[in-house]
């Protein structure tokens, strides 16, 4: 059975009506060391450039009066002329956060495989084969190497999105970022390549049915770590999010949550819970066996079948 994609994982609620967002209009002057986004992030390092200032003639932006689309509330603004630069190597990737020997690369690999993956050796480190497909164009590949994990929201759109007030550490964490299923995603190396770091104002999937879920991810990511979209982003994103047709959910439900049982261990990685001896056990998707996700505590369980790490 194909895994969906999860139209919303976190929203309580839909958005009605969305407000006027709020442009920076600052010309000349160094703004205050805070994010220029809507949601604080953590300080940036001593270091750091002087905060940029808006681009010339910026003005109130008003959001479009209806939303069927419900996205996300979002802060819209032109991308401030002065930013420090981008450089890829501030933002470290691939981790391995759970000490298990799958990086996110890998990680991401397993999660989304339609059946079960190979590896290169008996480590069972690095992804060899599976099964994938790639939601951009619809294609089936199964050969790791003709996959990239590309970050939904570009790493330098981020950057330019209000990132570069972001500190080495909430960097890397946007950059391994497994909690959110759609952050980090398998599609064919080519086609995230001619992506590369544009928005949806510029470049869309090929295979527009795949549109809607395109701009949910989008505007959720951009919403979860307080980043802003320019006008045009804004106008691409509804527009793209009209393709969800009558049967887009108005009352979106979170997934369940599991919860260990009272008194239950919980283990700070796979590698800790098997030393423990912990017994695996298999999913209800694919034919590996893992641990408990309710019993270990930075695992990400891709495939939502209740097992992490399996093997």
């Amino acid at each position: 059975m194909l895994r969906p994609k999860p139209l919303w994982t976190r929203w309580a609620g839909a958005l009605g009506l969305l407000a006027a967002l709020l442009l920076t209009a600052a010309c000349d002057v160094d703004l205050p060391g805070a994010s220029p986004t809507a949601t604080p992030v953590p300080p940036a390092a001593a270091t750091a450039a002087p905060s940029p200032t808006a681009t010339s003639g910026s003005q109130l932006v008003p959001a479009p009066t209806a939303l069927p689309s419900g996205l996300p509330q979002l802060l819209v603004r032109a991308v401030p002329f002065n930013l420090p630069s981008y450089d890829r190597d501030d933002w470290r990737h691939w981790v391995d956060d759970d000490g298990d020997c799958q990086n996110a690369r890998h990680e991401t690999l397993v999660a989304e495989s339609r059946i079960a993956v190979t590896f290169t050796d008996e480590e069972r480190c690095i992804v060899a084969t599976g099964e994938w497909l790639d939601p951009y164009t619809g294609d089936i590949l199964t050969s790791a190497p003709d996959l990239d994990v590309d970050h939904m929201v570009p790493l330098a759109n981020a950057h330019r999105s209000g990132a570069w007030n972001w500190d080495a550490a909430r960097r890397r964490a946007y950059a391994n970022d497994l909690s959110y299923a759609n952050h980090l995603i398998a599609v064919t190396n080519s086609v995230n390549r001619a992506k590369s770091d544009s928005g949806p104002e510029e470049w869309r999937p090929p295979d527009a049915s795949y549109w809607c879920q395109y701009a949910i991810d989008w505007a959720t990511i951009k919403a979860d770590w307080g980043l802003s979209a320019t006008p045009a982003e804004w106008d691409a994103l509804v527009a793209m999010a009209a393709t969800c047709g009558e049967d887009f959910p108005l009352t979106p439900t979170p997934p369940p949550t599991a919860t260990p049982a009272p008194g239950a261990t919980v283990y700070a990685s796979c590698d800790e819970a098997e030393a423990a001896g912990l017994p695996r056990q298999k999913g209800t998707r694919g034919d590996g066996q893992g641990f408990p996700a309710n019993l270990i505590a930075t695992a990400r369980d891709g495939d939502r079948d209740g097992v992490v790490c399996e093997r």
